[in-house]
């Protein structure tokens, strides 16, 4: 179908349309970069040319720097972000800009509000904030609302708005949203002579009908202004000069992606197939590692599976001979190793600033030569079937992606090495220091960082009802197959002595009850000062946070894995995770161990193996309708209340608050996957979706696109990091805001876990429902949840207690 647009008859067919981003640091941005990329493929033509764009910070350039580029330009977007126009701090070049320049201009949201200051309008508190919902816009159906249906639907994320009344004369008005009594709220504005444009509405969100359409709309007007005031402005030309599209702050790879080392290198991964057997994973657990105290040990432990979501398990500890553990301190910069195998065992690498423990992470998988993502034929896999320690037969194809690699966590101060800031992307700069201007670094009692590299594994297929082992193999593979064959007789002895699972001993009581950082008054006013910030456009949303612990005297070194089985039992989750860092690295005396024991219903980021990155987060949360009742044996029952349940799952599916929470990370996780994919490969498929778990029914929704080429899966972490789940939307102002209110790091709470595969795949959680044993004998727990406008104070306060009790249950305050 031919596309209509403002172009004059004669015009020849789009040209290439150049245009520059200026983000307000917002977690929508890499939306509309996407649309500008290619604002046509929904209609499928394929004569339509790709458009070159380039994303910079707002306070990335000088106006002067500014005005020596925006000739390579035809038109400029001006993000959403939190904060004011008026404010240099929070929209930094933009006022020059709208004021001085000479070229086209769309504002969106923030960028909205600007064009409106800039001109001597006023920005005020709207009648009330309106985050993440939907809203009826009416419109004259010119400009950017050309062939878009009136009303049409859009999505609001909002607190200030530009006045009407005060609108200087030059400025016409040409979109609006109705309210109750009458009044109407400025949607969308545009000056009567100067090619500038503004909506208050967010066009790029899932949720807006037309989103695309209104990006098409631009680039019709952009053309048609330029062909009437300068027509050599659309000629194409070369492409880019690289001194201008290496500032966009779009990342780069943090491995260089040219030198490749799979000829060469000395390793295989080998798999054995255990034809006929299936051992419980907690029996395998407890008979191959349950007694290594000595060393590292994890379990990634699918205990409640659920088709499309948790089919694995994956098992192993740290004393293969290639096995390492690394932990790393932020704060210090420094990378603290043990090599169980080696005789001076222990190292320690200070990194230099402008190195971050992700691209070391990244760099170290990378020089195994394992990597085949995106490149199958490059798969470096030999896989077979075994039975009695015979080869039977071959396997073409494996149902796992993890084949050895890193298992482990990133805290959640992890964030100062993952925020992108402008200095990154100046050349001029000459500060190459990672850290960010946060008030902490540093997690207070573990690691920031801690993986272990796991060379043999176990593996259950929970669907096929099979058993796997693997291991790394080099040239000389004779003890590596020795240990393959080895622990698949010992799977068999236990397949024949297996009597169901081992019962749980009791873990120690605590020498102190459990505390809290923040008493009910406390979170109540840091929900009320959340509420305050949303009001006055710092952020959309704010996902609080506490921390609830205990001190044990000594804890034995089993303490931790009972304490997992009870867990385990009483919470089963697709995600579920125990590991244990063994025994601290300089042999002082401690009261406890480093471990995570999680039963995490929510996945963070994974990656498979063609590079098809998916996330999938947990906004709004419910109990379940368990009844309790005395059972013939004389114990106590649980049973669903069925009517009761089914009541609670639909009013949650159908609740406002939580579908606007959800939607706010939705979208974040749209602009973080963006910003790492391929053009146009972003999707949602699945979009509020209630699931159901033992204690709880979650609302759920499920984002994919395909990681551009060039990119590793350390790379997917990262620029996604932390969870927006567990920040709110802007990410950056709202972890700076959370800062302020919560008071002290949350450790490990809030980061993720899982592996890092040596092939280039990942799968990691978000770490919540999740018990940290440290060193010093404490035992902590996170639990939070997001405030929004429509947050009521002691609902938010009794939910996060709710989702507390799931880890450590009669827990009161």
């Amino acid at each position: 179908m031919a596309r209509k647009s403002g172009v004059e008859p004669g015009t020849p067919a789009m040209p290439v349309v150049r245009t520059l981003i200026i983000d307000n640091y917002d977690s929508y941005t890499m939306n509309l970069y996407q649309y500008c990329c290619n604002p046509y493929s929904d209609e499928k033509s394929a004569s339509e040319p790709l458009n070159e764009t380039v994303v910079i910070f707002n306070d990335q350039l000088s106006w002067e720097s500014l005005c020596d580029i925006l000739p390579y330009f035809q038109q400029v977007v001006i993000s959403p972000g939190p904060g004011r126009p008026d404010r240099e701090e929070d929209f930094g070049v933009c006022e020059k800009l709208l004021q001085e320049g000479r070229i086209p201009v769309l504002g969106v949201c923030l960028g909205h509000q600007g064009i409106a200051a800039a001109h001597g309008g006023k920005v005020v508190h709207a009648p009330k904030p309106v985050h993440g919902r939907l809203s009826p816009v009416v419109h004259a159906g010119s400009g950017l609302f050309a062939e878009i249906p009136s009303p049409v639907n859009v999505v609001r994320y909002h607190s200030l708005i530009v006045s009407e009344r005060d609108l200087p004369s030059d400025f016409q008005v040409t979109a609006w949203t109705l309210l109750p009594d009458g009044n109407r709220i400025v949607m969308g504005l545009e000056h009567v002579s100067k090619p500038l444009w503004g909506v208050q509405f967010h066009p790029e969100s899932i949720c807006t009908d037309h989103g695309r359409k209104f990006i098409r709309n631009l680039f019709d007007m952009t053309v048609l202004y330029w062909n009437q005031h300068d027509p050599n402005r659309l000629k194409a030309s070369a492409p880019l000069p690289s001194h201008i599209s290496n500032l966009t702050s779009i990342p780069s790879p943090l491995v260089d992606p040219a030198p490749r080392v799979h000829a060469s290198s000395q390793y295989r991964i080998r798999v054995h197939r255990i034809s006929g057997l299936w051992v419980q994973p907690q029996v395998a657990f407890d008979g191959l590692f349950g007694s290594k105290e000595d060393v590292s040990r994890f379990w990634l432990d699918s205990a409640k599976v659920e088709k499309k979501r948790s089919r694995f398990s994956f098992m192993g500890s740290g004393d293969g001979p290639r096995s390492f553990s690394v932990r790393f301190s932020n704060k210090s910069r420094t990378l603290s190793l043990r090599h169980p195998q080696r005789r001076a065992s222990e190292e320690t690498i200070e990194l230099p600033n402008n190195q971050t423990f992700f691209q070391w992470l990244a760099q170290k998988l990378e020089s195994y030569g394992l990597d085949c993502l995106h490149s199958p034929e490059q798969r470096r896999v030999d896989a077979v079937e075994c039975k009695n320690g015979k080869v039977i037969g071959s396997l073409d194809k494996l149902p796992f992606i993890f084949l050895g690699g890193m298992v482990g966590y990133f805290g959640y101060e992890m964030k100062s090495e993952s925020f992108p800031s402008a200095q990154q992307f100046d050349a001029s700069s000459q500060s190459n220091d990672v850290h960010k201007s946060f008030q902490h670094l540093s997690a207070e009692d573990a690691p920031d960082a801690a993986f272990v590299f796991a060379d043999r594994m176990v593996v259950f297929d929970h669907e096929e009802g099979t058993v796997y082992v693997t291991s790394m193999v080099e040239s000389s593979p004779e003890s590596d197959m020795l240990w393959l064959s080895e622990t698949e007789a010992f799977l068999r002895q236990l397949s024949l002595q297996q009597n169901g699972v081992s019962k749980c001993k009791s873990v120690p009581d605590s020498t102190q009850i459990l505390r809290i950082a923040h008493p009910r008054e406390t979170y109540i006013d840091n929900i009320s000062q959340s509420l305050e910030k949303i009001r006055d456009g710092e952020t959309y949303e704010v996902c609080l946070t506490t921390r609830i612990s205990t001190e044990f005297e000594r804890l034995k070194p089993s303490a931790p894995y009972e304490f997992y089985k009870i867990l385990r039992r009483r919470n089963p989750a697709p995600y579920g995770a125990f590991i244990d860092f063994g025994p601290p690295l300089e042999r002082k005396e401690t009261k406890g161990r480093l471990v995570l024991a999680s039963s995490s219903p929510e996945r963070f980021l994974r990656v498979d193996e063609e590079g098809w990155v998916s996330m999938k987060p947990i906004k709004g949360t419910v109990a379940r309708a368990i009844k309790r009742s005395d059972n013939a044996a004389g114990g106590e029952a649980l049973e669903i209340d069925v009517e009761e349940d089914e009541r609670r799952r639909k009013q949650l599916g159908e609740n406002e608050k939580d579908r606007s929470e959800n939607l706010m990370i939705v979208d974040l996780i749209r602009n973080d996957l963006n910003a790492i994919t391929e053009r146009d490969t972003v999707a949602v498929p699945e979009l509020m979706v209630v699931e159901s778990y033992a204690t709880v029914h979650q609302l759920v929704s499920t984002i994919r696109g395909r990681l551009r080429v060039g990119l590793t899966h350390v790379d997917a972490v990262m620029r996604s990091f932390p969870p927006g789940s567990m920040t709110g939307a802007p990410k950056r102002r709202t972890v700076e805001i959370l800062e302020q209110l919560e008071g002290v790091p949350r450790g490990p709470y809030s980061g993720v876990l899982g592996f890092l595969s040596l092939t280039g795949a990942c799968d990691m959680s978000v770490i919540i429902r999740t018990a940290v044993f440290s060193e010093d004998g404490k035992v902590s727990i996170g639990a939070g949840g997001a405030i929004i406008t429509l947050s009521d104070p002691s609902a938010e306060y009794d939910e996060m207690l709710l989702k507390a009790n799931s880890v450590l249950p009669r827990f009161d305050a």
